[in-house]
């Protein structure tokens, strides 16, 4: 086995490596530390280690009760995968895979052209596309689109910006509708 130049010179320490690495850079100085790297290699120091932590757990091998994480915090993930499905989120995303199973039915049945294919398409596609359209707009929960996706990316700011907007937008429409309205009453009136 080859042996590298710091095994086999043990009185190397940080000036000769800086000097063999092409001088004494003052800017190494602090950077290379004096290690003894037998004890290094070996873990001289590893028993004295295990010996100070209280949480060290001899181990058992015919114990199957045996953790060797015991005590050290929880390790269990405590979120439901219902719940995470079942929220606005979740279904939007679950509306949307059924979407694409039934773009994938329509696909299959265009090129396939046999008539369990059309009729599996003519199943599956209507709802799944009506299910998505569904979905997608109670995610958007009558905000723009724009403003669901800025606040999912975490640009509040920007979101908040948009969403005033189209709500100044939605109140122009608005009152342009009540002046038509009452523009129409008046032309009813005076005729």
């Amino acid at each position: 086995m080859k042996r590298s130049r710091l095994q086999s010179d043990p009185d190397l320490d940080a000036s000769k490596l800086g000097s063999s690495l092409g001088g004494t850079d003052p800017a190494l100085d602090d950077t290379v530390a004096d290690v003894d790297v037998d004890e290094a290699l070996t873990g001289a120091d590893a028993d004295a280690l295990e010996d100070e932590d209280p949480r060290h757990v001899a181990y058992d091998e015919d114990d199957p009760g045996f953790d060797p994480e015991a005590g050290r915090g929880s390790i269990a993930n405590k979120t439901s995968i219902s719940g995470a499905v079942l929220n606005e989120s979740g279904l939007f995303i679950l509306g949307a895979i059924a979407a694409l199973a039934g773009l994938t039915s329509v696909i299959f049945a265009v090129f396939m052209q046999s008539r369990p294919y059309i009729i599996a398409a003519i199943v599956i596609a209507p709802p799944a596309f009506i299910w998505f359209i569904l979905r997608w707009r109670k995610w958007l929960g009558r905000a723009p689109y724009l403003y669901r996706l800025l606040s999912s990316l975490g640009e509040r700011e920007d979101a908040e910006d948009v969403l005033e907007q189209h709500v100044q937008k939605k109140e122009a429409k608005i009152r342009n509708k009540i002046a038509k309205l009452e523009a129409q009453q008046a032309t009813a009136r005076e005729g």
